[in-house]
């Protein structure tokens, strides 16, 4: 969905009023830390902001691959 090489609906990976459902973005794989933080797919979006939970737990406001030097990783969005 590019309309030259600018997506045409940018606005739906950006936190805002009609994003994307979280289930509908899948990432080649994951960084699950010990310490309860969550780098999911989800934080992928644009505008993303960390998250502090008060049980410890955090949305880290970034996606990060469980295998970082490898250059294949990627998110993909399903509609």
């Amino acid at each position: 969905m590019f309309a030259g090489d600018q997506c045409a609906f940018p606005v739906y990976l950006v936190n805002g009023p009609n994003p994307v459902a979280d289930s509908q973005m899948t990432a080649s794989s994951e960084y699950v830390p010990i310490d309860g933080g969550y780098y999911g797919p989800s934080q992928a979006r644009l505008n993303n902001v960390l998250v502090d939970f008060a049980n410890n737990t955090y949305n880290a406001g970034i996606w990060t691959s469980a295998i970082p030097q490898d250059t294949n990783q990627y998110i993909q969005v399903s509609n």
